[in-house]
C-alpha cells in the first residue's frame, strides 16, 4: 500500500472516453421501450481552496425496441445531458477527499419513430423529453493507492425541477404537434470509479454506473379530436465506460 497526497494548490482533471448501456423506459400499464445506447462522455474538474466547479457531458445515441400498440423494433434514440456543480472539498485523515455538491442539470432525449408503423398499423412519431433538475450529491475519493489504483464514487438525488414533452404528431395527417408540461419527478444516480494510473500525468478510469428517473403525469393536450397526456414514466439505464483522464 501506498499514500497518495491530494493537491493543496490549484489544480484540474479532465476525463474524456466512451460509454455503453442498457435503457428501459415505460409509461406502466401503456408501453415499455427497451435498448442498446453507446455515447462519449466528458468530465471536468477545477479546485481550489477546497472549492470545486464539476462540469459532466454526456452524449449517446442507439436503437431501441417499442411494445405498446403493438411492436416495433429499431427506432432510434439519442440522448444529451450537461451538468454543472458547485462542491467543497473536505480532507479525512483515513484519506479520503468528500465532496458535497449542489448544481444544475438539462437532460434531452429524442425518441424518433417518425415514418414507421407498429405490427397492428399505429403510425409512429417523433417525440422529445426534455428535464431541467438539480443534482445534489456527494463524490468520494479515495487518497490511498493499491498497485496504482484508486478508486472513487458519486452518489446523487437529482430534484426535479421542471419539464417538458414535446410530441410532434403533425407527421400524421389530421393531428397537431403537443407540448406537454411536467412538474413532479425524481431521479438518483450512483457511479463508481475505479482509475488506474499510466503516468504522473495520465490515468485510465472504468466507470460503472446506473441512473433512474420518476416523472409524474403531465397535462392534457388535444390532438385530431383526442385527449392527449404525457402519463407516469420511469427509466433505468444501467452501464459503464471507459475514460482517459490527463
Amino acid at each position: 500500500m501506498s499514500s497518495y497526497t491530494f493537491a493543496a494548490s490549484a489544480s484540474h482533471d479532465v476525463k474524456l472516453g466512451i460509454y455503453a448501456s442498457s435503457i428501459t423506459y415505460k409509461e406502466p400499464g401503456v408501453m415499455t421501450e427497451k435498448g442498446l445506447m453507446t455515447g462519449l462522455k466528458g468530465q471536468l474538474s477545477l479546485r481550489n481552496n477546497e472549492r470545486a466547479i464539476l462540469l459532466d457531458l454526456m452524449y449517446s445515441e442507439g436503437d431501441v425496441d417499442y411494445d405498446g400498440s403493438g411492436k416495433m423494433n429499431n427506432v432510434p434514440d439519442r440522448i444529451l445531458e450537461v451538468r454543472g456543480m458547485l462542491g467543497r472539498d473536505l480532507y479525512l485523515q483515513s484519506g479520503y477527499r468528500v465532496t458535497p455538491y449542489i448544481g444544475l442539470g438539462y437532460r434531452n432525449l429524442n425518441d424518433n419513430s417518425k415514418d414507421m408503423i407498429t405490427t397492428t398499423n399505429y403510425i409512429g412519431y417523433e417525440r422529445e423529453q426534455v428535464y431541467w433538475y438539480s443534482p445534489i450529491g456527494i463524490e468520494i475519493l479515495n487518497g490511498v493507492l493499491s498497485g496504482n489504483w484508486r478508486l472513487g464514487a458519486r452518489l446523487e438525488y437529482d430534484y426535479f425541477i421542471a419539464g417538458r414533452n414535446h410530441t410532434y404528431l403533425s407527421s400524421i395527417p389530421g393531428n397537431n404537434d403537443l407540448h406537454f408540461k411536467q412538474n413532479s419527478g425524481s431521479g438518483y444516480r450512483m457511479s463508481v470509479d475505479f482509475t488506474r494510473a499510466l503516468s504522473n500525468i495520465t490515468a485510465v478510469t472504468i466507470q460503472p454506473f446506473y441512473k433512474h428517473w420518476d416523472v409524474k403525469q403531465s397535462n392534457t393536450g388535444i390532438s385530431g379530436g383526442e385527449v392527449y397526456v404525457e402519463p407516469d414514466n420511469n427509466s433505468t439505464e444501467w452501464g459503464v465506460g471507459l475514460l482517459l483522464s490527463f
